[in-house]
Formats: structure tokens, sequence, C-alpha cells
């Protein structure tokens, strides 16, 4: 499995029914599981960023503001 594809289905269980959500809220429910999954790397909030930006220009998430996301099709499927 692909990293961007373990972070959408993190995202996708646990900021599901969440319309917005904020860069805290991700890192909260995405920081640890992404460790488990790769502990060697040192730098894992500034991967969530980037995984975030892929999500948004593949427009699956939403750019608001500064640190705020969104999903683009609420509810998710």
């Amino acid at each position: 499995m692909k990293q961007k594809d373990l972070f959408l289905e993190i995202l996708q269980l646990h900021l599901k029914d969440w319309s917005i959500f904020g860069i805290e809220d991700v890192y909260q429910v995405a920081e640890s599981p992404m460790l488990f999954h790769y502990p060697c790397n040192n730098h894992i909030k500034d991967k969530i960023r980037q995984l975030l930006q892929e999500l948004r220009d593949e427009k699956i998430i939403s750019f608001h503001d500064r640190g705020v996301y969104g999903w683009v099709r609420y509810p998710i499927n």
C-alpha cells in the first residue's frame, strides 16, 4: 500500500463525518499510525502536509484557509 493510500484510509476512518478539519486534527489522527507504518521517517509531519497537498491536487480534499481542509464530496463514500 502506498503512503498516500494509507493516509487517505486513516483520514476516512477518523474524519469522514467532518465536513471541515484542521491540520492539528489531521496530526492527531494520522501521526501515530503513519509513524507505526514508517518508523524510519523522522519528518512525518512534513510528509502529512505533502500528502494533504497531493489529496488537494487530486480534488479529494479542498483547502479552505491556512491549516483548514475539507472533503470535496461530503460525506465521503
